[in-house]
C-alpha cells in the first residue's frame, strides 16, 4: 500500500531517475571504448523515455522520441560496428583542417537529429509544448550534453558543422521572438545553447564541462520556478507574480540565465570568443554571427522580464504568500550567487 502511494506520486521518481542519468554521464566520461559509450547512451535514452512515458498523460511524446532515437541509434551502431571511424578524430589544435569525412558528417547529422538542432528541430519543439518542466529540464541539459560528448568523441570540427551551428543559433533566436509559450521559448533557448556547447567542446572540453555545470545549476533554478507555479505562457507571468518578492526571485534567475555581464555565463562566453579569435582569425565572421544570435536571444530573455515589470490592472492579486516557500527561494538565490561567483573565481585563478 505504501509502495503504491509512492508510485502514484509521479514526482517521487524524478530524483532517482535524475541521479541515475547523471551517473551514466559520469561513467561515459571515464570510458574510451566507443561501443561502450554507445551502450551507455542507449541506456540513458531508454531510462529517459520510460520516465517520460510514466510521468506524462500524453504518450505521443515518448513514442516520437523512441522512434527517432531508436532509428538513428541503429545507424550509429552500424557505423561503429563496421569500424568506419578510424580517421574521425583530428588533433584539437587543428579543428578547421580541410580534411573531410563522409562518415564523420553522417554521425554529426545523426546526433544533430537526436538533439533537435536545425533543420531537425520541429519534433523537439512539438514535444516541448506538451512536456512537463521536469522532462524539459532533463532533455535540455543531460540529454544534450551526452549527445554533444559523443559528437566531440567521434568526429572532428569541419566547415559544414560550423555552418549548421551558426544557422541553428540565429534561427532559434529569431523563432523564439514570435512565441507566446514559455516552454517553446525554452526549447529555442536550448537550441541556442547547444550551438555554444558544441563550439566550446571542440575548443576546450574541460571548459565546456564547467560551463555545462553552471548551465545545469541555473536551468534547475529557473525550470523549478516555472514548474512550481505552473507557468507555461507569458500571460501567466502577468497574472501570477504581483508580489514583489516573487518578481525579484524571477528577475535574478532570468538574468543569471541570459548571460548578462558579471554572471558566470557571460565570462565563459567571453573566454570562448577570445579563444576563437586566437585560434583562427578567419573565424571573425562566424564569431559575428554567434554574437548576433546571442543579442537576439538576450532580447527574448529581457522580453520575459518585461512581462514581469509591466503592471497589469486586471490581474489577480495573490494575498496569500507561503513564507516557507519564500525562504526556500531566497536560499536558492543565495546558493546561486555563491555558485556563480566561485565559478568566476575558478576561471580567473
Amino acid at each position: 500500500m505504501y509502495f503504491n502511494d509512492l508510485m502514484m506520486n509521479k514526482n517521487y521518481l524524478f530524483y532517482p531517475i535524475y541521479y541515475t542519468l547523471m551517473s551514466i554521464i559520469v561513467f561515459m566520461l571515464s570510458i574510451d571504448h566507443h561501443l561502450i559509450k554507445w551502450l551507455f547512451f542507449e541506456v540513458f535514452s531508454l531510462i529517459f523515455i520510460s520516465y517520460m512515458n510514466y510521468s506524462s498523460k500524453n504518450k505521443m511524446n515518448s513514442l516520437i522520441y523512441f522512434t527517432i532515437s531508436s532509428f538513428f541509434s541503429m545507424l550509429l551502431l552500424y557505423i561503429i560496428l563496421n569500424n568506419f571511424y578510424q580517421d574521425f578524430k583530428l588533433i584539437i589544435t587543428l579543428p578547421y583542417d580541410k580534411k573531410f569525412s563522409f562518415i564523420s558528417l553522417l554521425i554529426q547529422l545523426i546526433l544533430m537529429m537526436k538533439m533537435g538542432m536545425f533543420p531537425f528541430h520541429n519534433w523537439m519543439i512539438y514535444m516541448y509544448a506538451s512536456m512537463s518542466w521536469k522532462n524539459i529540464y532533463i532533455f535540455s541539459t543531460l540529454n544534450k550534453f551526452i549527445s554533444i560528448y559523443l559528437m566531440y568523441s567521434f568526429t572532428q570540427m569541419n566547415w559544414f558543422l560550423m555552418l549548421m551551428i551558426a544557422i541553428n543559433a540565429v534561427y532559434s533566436a529569431i523563432l523564439a521572438m514570435k512565441e507566446v509559450s514559455i516552454k517553446k521559448i525554452m526549447g529555442f533557448s536550448s537550441m541556442n545553447q547547444t550551438s555554444l556547447l558544441i563550439m566550446m567542446a571542440y575548443m576546450d572540453f574541460v571548459e565546456t564541462t564547467i560551463y555545462y555545470i553552471v548551465y545545469l545549476f541555473n536551468s534547475c533554478n529557473l525550470y523549478h520556478f516555472f514548474d512550481r507555479f505552473n507557468i507555461t505562457t507569458k500571460i501567466n507571468l502577468i497574472n501570477m507574480f504581483n508580489y514583489n518578492s516573487f518578481k525579484i526571485i524571477y528577475i535574478i534567475f532570468t538574468i543569471s540565465f541570459s548571460m548578462l555581464p558579471l554572471t558566470s555565463f557571460f565570462f565563459m562566453k567571453w573566454f570562448m570568443f577570445q579563444n576563437m579569435v586566437f585560434e583562427n582569425y578567419n573565424l571573425m565572421i562566424f564569431l559575428f554571427i554567434l554574437s548576433i544570435s546571442n543579442v537576439l536571444m538576450l532580447w527574448n530573455y529581457l522580453n520575459l522580464l518585461n512581462y514581469q515589470l509591466t503592471p497589469n490592472k486586471v490581474s489577480k492579486i495573490y494575498k496569500f504568500i507561503n513564507k516557507k516557500l519564500m525562504k526556500s527561494y531566497y536560499l536558492y538565490i543565495f546558493l546561486s550567487i555563491i555558485f556563480n561567483f566561485s565559478t568566476i573565481v575558478m576561471m580567473f585563478f
